[in-house]
């Protein structure tokens, strides 16, 4: 980790959800999907955060930016807590904290053309004089390699990775600093989900952008992120900087994603740790290390004790007994 302040820290966050059953709506428990999670992104940098689905990585994702209002934590922007911003003052971090969503038609309006759905966020936002705004988002559509006359098109008109760049410039419509990236090539095919993670690499260079990129494949985050820190059952067992995670994984968990990367080569025999059993209910899930029932390395200890995140000599982060 850099010795700067990050642009982004988050510390301790939280986002619990009541479950209630019955005709009366009695309550029957919680689901702690973000159980203390706390990360670090540095200016013009990538954090990759993976897991399987259901870990908690995009209730994550949109926490910190007060799409779900946290239970509790602390989100720092440039050192300000924005969990405690006020209505106003939040409109104007909207600015600088933007999200591109999974699915990118689901997440654009059929009724209004693309040319339409920029403009009015250049009017609301004020980025650009009313005379200015054609020419705002002909730039904007050039810059994520879209012809101008797509302007006039609706969102049902394109491709999956053309509307997945439409959601890409709306995000940066409003001049950024920071990019959640929910899952944004997992729904494309193999050649596309390429084109659009180069365009996110040149982007950021470009553009001097930071990213939160969430995912559940370690061979996308392994191209396109920094660092890399990965969630199990709402916590993070595991952080660092990436090319070290991926080859050198230290908590068993990494090592089981790692495993279950497909290899393009045939002849590369891998020595596979499967995982035991299935995810557990993340409203009753295991105590201690959520992982125990599952890992091939637990000891007895393990089903009582939590484990808090320490620091290792090369400056990775993990959350087991083994260490």
């Amino acid at each position: 980790m850099s010795s700067t302040q990050p642009l982004l820290e988050v510390k301790n966050l939280q986002k619990h959800f009541p479950v209630s059953r019955g005709f009366w709506g009695k309550k029957a428990g919680t689901v702690r999907a973000v159980d203390s999670v706390s990360l670090s992104i540095n200016s013009g940098k990538t954090l990759g955060l993976v897991g399987e689905s259901g870990c908690g990585k995009t209730t994550a994702g949109r926490t910190l930016l007060r799409l779900i209002e946290p239970t509790g934590g602390e989100v720092l922007y440039r050192g300000t807590n924005i969990l405690k911003a006020s209505p106003a003052e939040l409109r104007n971090y909207r600015r600088k904290l933007q999200i591109v969503f999974q699915d990118p038609y689901s997440s654009l309006n059929p009724r209004i053309t693309v040319g339409g759905m920029l403009k009015e966020i250049l009017q609301f936002h004020k980025i650009v004089p009313v005379k200015q705004i054609s020419d705002r988002i002909n730039e904007l559509l050039g810059i994520v390699g879209l012809a101008p006359e797509y302007a006039h098109r609706y969102p049902h008109e394109f491709s999956g990775g053309q509307r997945q760049r439409i959601g890409i410039v709306r995000a940066l419509a409003v001049e950024p600093e920071f990019l959640v990236l929910d899952e944004p090539v997992s729904a494309l095919d193999v050649s596309i989900q390429a084109q659009i993670l180069n365009l996110l690499k040149d982007l950021q260079k470009r553009l001097s952008l930071s990213y939160l990129f969430i995912s559940h494949a370690l061979s996308v985050v392994d191209h396109i992120a920094d660092e890399t820190a990965v969630m199990y059952l709402g916590r993070v067992v595991e952080s660092g900087e990436t090319s070290r995670v991926v080859s050198e994984p230290l908590h068993p968990y990494t090592k089981a994603l790692i495993a279950a990367v497909p290899r393009p080569d045939p002849s590369m025999r891998q020595i596979r740790e499967p995982l035991a059993g299935d995810v557990p209910n993340s409203m009753n899930p295991p105590s201690g290390c959520h992982f125990h029932p599952r890992c091939p390395q637990a000891r007895p200890e393990c089903s009582t004790w939590i484990y808090n995140l320490k620091e290792m000599p090369d400056g990775r982060k993990v959350a087991c007994n083994l260490y």
